[in-house]
């Protein structure tokens, strides 16, 4: 999976699993999973429909596919944030950055897994939701020393709210431009897990 900066992670890699999965991802995003074919994935990476198969058993393993690439990609992140500072105020916002840029970046396919994870098998939902655990952990430690009025369990909940308010932009429609959109979610999100840390004003 890619572990360069999130405005990378839907770029078409060497791989070609990789480059099913990234076409997948746009495709599915623009058009709606319902309404992409397996010819229309090949065709986008300049392949036949049928040459897919030999990387996917199916659509529907294309599309967790999508999913995983997305979650390791943020745990990936979130764990190089984590090592590269002791300041928690520091790493926070870069976990703040970090989601944001993937849901202002992404949107259409956070719109996608919002709509289609709860239709994963079992095993394949249980997996990612470990995953995304683990995420959060990366949350825990800067928040709790930013917010020592939290406890672990209410540290967690305000990881979790912080993080559905960052994704809110995939299930409305704003006339804001990225930028403004990205500078109010990020002043919403610092202002609900700081406790007397300013955000840096932004110009």
């Amino acid at each position: 999976m890619s572990e360069g900066p999130p405005g990378r992670l839907l770029e078409i890699p060497n791989n070609r699993s990789e480059q099913v999965v990234a076409a997948a991802a746009r495709l599915f995003g623009t058009r709606g999973y319902h309404q992409v074919g397996i010819d229309d994935i090949g065709l986008e990476i300049g392949i036949s429909g049928p040459a897919v198969y030999k990387h996917f058993r199916s659509k529907h393993s294309i599309l967790v596919g999508i999913f995983d690439r997305v979650v390791e990609h943020l745990l990936t992140e979130a764990q190089r944030i984590r090592a590269g500072t002791s300041d928690p105020a520091t790493a926070l916002d870069a976990l703040i950055d970090l989601h944001l840029t993937l849901v202002v970046d992404h949107r259409a396919v956070v719109v996608v897994y919002d709509q289609e994870a709860p239709n994963l098998p079992a095993a394949d939902r249980a997996r990612l939701r470990r995953e995304m655990r683990r995420y959060v952990d990366e949350w825990i430690p800067p928040v709790a020393a930013l917010r020592p009025d939290l406890d672990e369990p209410r540290a967690r909940a305000a990881v979790h709210a912080v993080i559905r308010m960052a994704q809110s932009p995939a299930i409305f429609h704003t006339s804001l431009e990225p930028d403004a959109l990205t500078t109010l979610l990020s002043d919403m999100a610092r202002a609900a897990l700081r406790d007397g840390h300013r955000p840096a004003r932004r110009s």
